[in-house]
């Protein structure tokens, strides 16, 4: 392909991938705690040992993605509303660019290219943010094409990327060791075809420079006490969404290579290259839920995009899709996707753009939201002592400077990490996993007994707080605040 055509495809790559960024996003309120962290590290010039925003005494925290944070912070702050839009369209269009680079030698038709990037993205769907995840994963995915591909170098690259991935999604290390078990695991079954001699020490070696790569972070090797207490803790993975994917899959991506490897006496299987081998270990791997990082189906698109090309691309051949000479798509092929491309474009000039997640940031600091009211009146009249709040808000009062029983942060609160059960003891409550059968308004008192708490804010849009903040109100409590959205009341004066 010539320079002009490299750049048409360049400029279908960033206008899809603007595209999809003014979607209706999943709104994230971890951006909100992240970007206050970063701010918090840059002013002390160092990362917490400890909990900085909850009121509740004596929690570990581990901010395991404390790069991530810094970098956000230093982003908005320079570019504002502006860094979302930055940031998302870099996220859409990088393993795009990737996988096209990976490809490019093999591409029998671009058309076929972006048609598959299209089908992968239908699948993914629009479930974007800005989260450590979405930068790990780039990382994960030039390290796997390092070790896949042999590349030059590869020992001094991988070691970098590790190094990088951990102080960005610490808690996500275990990824970087698992891709060279995965291709240790795929050379075995190369060997047992073929009898070709496994080079078992350079393997080992990639997975000794990935451990001491990782060691380089501020909690050092004590990082691994978040990755074992996120993969084992089925209390974790039951109750929190973000923490399903969690599950270290291997054995399903090692049984499902074992089923391969009977139809191995087929010829076509028998040729298959080193490298493709260990594709299909790593694709797997992720395709069964293997090292996916959070709820995201992220880290399964940016594998796909770069390293299931080739085999969607057989298969239009296959289907005739690609004309007998496999040089171009049929005519009429091009004429769908032209005018997809026409109507695209039209809708992108003529959609008013939505804020994205980043400007939800500026939406909870608005002076004259009912959040900043109600921050603003716990701040002034000094009452961020004991404070109930919801889970869902907690990031959100990060943000405003107010304390929190419980946030989106997690760690603090579970047991596993810090020895608090405070979230077990919220989710109780809202995921009606206590067997008694309370009514909710006795459950929170008892969560109010046990907590202490003095004063509660409650959001109107919360089933559970309307709920408690009903119960409270009839039963004479003084309502200190009230605006259209929340309520503060104090749990332990009665009117």
């Amino acid at each position: 392909m010539d320079k002009k055509g490299r750049m048409v495809i360049v400029g279908i790559i960033l206008a899809y991938a603007v595209y999809q960024m003014n979607k209706a996003f999943y709104l994230d309120g971890d951006i909100m705690w992240h970007y206050k962290t970063g701010g918090y590290i840059l002013s002390h010039l160092s990362v917490p040992k400890h909990d900085i925003f909850s009121w509740q005494p004596n929690l570990t925290w581990m901010p395991h993605e404390w790069l991530h944070d810094v970098y956000l912070y230093l982003f908005y702050s320079t570019f504002g509303i502006w860094a979302a839009r930055i940031l998302l369209v870099a996220s859409i269009a990088a393993p795009i660019f990737i996988g096209y680079n990976y490809n490019k030698e093999n591409i029998v038709d671009i058309y076929g290219f972006l048609i598959y990037i299209a089908v992968i993205k239908l699948i993914e769907a629009s479930s974007f943010c800005v989260r450590p995840s979405e930068v790990s994963t780039l990382i994960l995915v030039m390290a796997t094409v390092l070790i896949i591909d042999e590349k030059k170098h590869k020992d001094i690259i991988y070691f970098i990327l590790t190094v990088l991935f951990v102080n960005i999604h610490g808690g996500a290390i275990a990824s970087m060791l698992i891709i060279p078990v995965l291709c240790m695991f795929a050379d075995l079954v190369i060997f047992l075809l073929t009898k070709e001699k496994m080079d078992v020490k350079a393997n080992l070696k990639i997975l000794l420079i990935a451990f001491l790569g990782s060691l380089i972070n501020p909690q050092g090797i004590f990082i691994y006490k978040y990755t074992t207490n996120v993969f084992f803790n089925s209390y974790i993975k039951d109750n929190i969404l973000e923490y399903k994917p969690l599950n270290l899959n291997l054995a399903a991506a090692v049984a499902i290579l074992g089923i391969m490897l009977c139809f191995g006496a087929s010829k076509k299987f028998r040729e298959l290259k080193k490298e493709d081998i260990r594709k299909y270990a790593v694709m797997l791997a992720f395709l069964s839920g293997g090292i996916a990082v959070r709820r995201m189906i992220y880290p399964a698109y940016c594998f796909l995009a770069i390293f299931g090309f080739q085999y969607f691309q057989e298969y239009l051949i296959s289907l005739n899709i690609l004309d007998k000479d496999h040089t171009i798509l049929q005519k009429h092929y091009k004429i769908i996707l032209t005018t997809c491309a026409v109507v695209a474009a039209a809708i992108l000039t003529s959609m008013q753009i939505k804020k994205p997640v980043l400007g939800y940031v500026d939406y909870v600091k608005d002076e004259e939201s009912d959040l900043t009211e109600a921050a603003n009146f716990i701040k002034e009249n000094d009452i961020n002592d004991h404070l109930y709040n919801h889970y869902n808000i907690g990031a959100n009062l990060i943000l405003l400077d107010v304390k929190t029983y419980v946030d989106t942060r997690c760690d603090p609160f579970i047991k596993e990490f810090s020895g608090s059960t405070s979230l077990a003891d919220f989710f109780d409550i809202t995921t009606g996993t206590n067997k008694e059968n309370k009514p909710v308004a006795v459950l929170w008192d008892e969560l109010k007994e046990k907590y202490g708490f003095k004063y509660g804010l409650f959001d109107k849009e919360i089933s559970l707080d309307r709920e408690v903040a009903y119960s409270l109100k009839l039963r004479g409590y003084k309502i200190l605040f009230e605006n259209k959205g929340y309520t503060i009341i104090s749990v332990e004066e009665q009117e």
